[in-house]
C-alpha cells in the first residue's frame, strides 16, 4: 500500500508540474521496475481519473495496458 501511495504521490507531483507526458512515463517505468504489477499500476491510475488532467490519465493508461507504439508500452 505504501508503493502505491508513492506512485499515486509521484504522478500527481509529475502532472501538476506540466511534466511531458514521456516524462511522467518514465516514471511509470521506474515504478515498474521496482516490481509494481500492471493491474495496480492500472488500478492507481484509475483512481486518479478525477483529476482536470483527465486526457493525460488517460495516455498513462494507455502506456500500461500497451494501447500505444510498441515501444512505449510498459508491460509487454
Amino acid at each position: 500500500m505504501l508503493e502505491q501511495q508513492k506512485f499515486l504521490d509521484c504522478v500527481k507531483k509529475e502532472i501538476f508540474s506540466n511534466k511531458d507526458l514521456l516524462e511522467i512515463r518514465k516514471g511509470l517505468v521506474y515504478f515498474k521496475n521496482k516490481g509494481m504489477p500492471q493491474n495496480c499500476m492500472y488500478d492507481c491510475l484509475q483512481n486518479l481519473r478525477y483529476l482536470d488532467e483527465e486526457d493525460i490519465i488517460l495516455e498513462l493508461m494507455d502506456f500500461v495496458v500497451g494501447f500505444c507504439k510498441p515501444e512505449l508500452a510498459i508491460y509487454s
